[in-house]
């Protein structure tokens, strides 16, 4: 541990600020020493804190589709990306049921990712998504049901049979529902 500076307050008292060393997350002795003479000895704890973005491709699946997972980690200190470190992606049904787990490692931009392959034949509702990253654990629900989008026509309408090279283009698009109503 380096001593990087002292802090004062508005109260006048100063307070060191250190820099720590890029070890692995435990236990170290921290010993104190002014002149030459041992001060103070102690056990620390050295524990990363990151910042965890988890993110899926969109909010909502069909089985058999694929949930696309991805994180972002930074240190909280210094907000530099938390490379190479441990990523477990786990992904939960609505019962608790883990359907899916992946471990990695994160890249040198502290980002991670995964893809989830729903089946065909799965319980719909809401799935948990969970990623831990160096014991940093962030989570999100996507929803899993069958849904169907609207079906609709579109007609396209030249208002010549053909142009040249740099002439305006003009003409009419009609879009419908099969039900007859305009889509917007």
């Amino acid at each position: 541990v380096k001593l990087a500076s002292f802090k004062t307050d508005a109260n006048g008292t100063a307070s060191p600020a250190f820099e720590y060393p890029d070890w692995a997350p435990g236990t170290y002795t921290l010993r104190v020493e002014v002149e030459g003479q041992e001060h103070l000895v102690r056990d620390v704890v050295l524990s990363r804190d990151r910042r965890v973005m988890l993110s899926t491709d969109k909010p909502q699946y069909q089985p058999g589709q694929t949930i696309h997972l991805r994180t972002l980690a930074l240190n909280r200190a210094d907000g530099k990306p938390a490379a190479n470190e441990a990523v477990v992606f786990t992904v939960t049904d609505p019962r608790g049921n883990t359907i899916f787990k992946q471990s990695g490692k994160s890249g040198d931009f502290g980002i991670s990712s995964a893809d989830c392959e729903l089946a065909d034949e799965i319980t719909e509702g809401p799935y948990t998504i969970r990623a831990d990253v160096g014991g940093t654990v962030s989570t999100r629900s996507v929803e899993v049901k069958k849904y169907v989008l609207p079906k609709f026509k579109v007609g396209v309408e030249l208002g010549a049979n053909f142009y040249t090279p740099g002439a305006t283009v003009s003409g009419t698009i009609d879009a419908k529902y099969f039900f007859g109503k305009d889509v917007n």
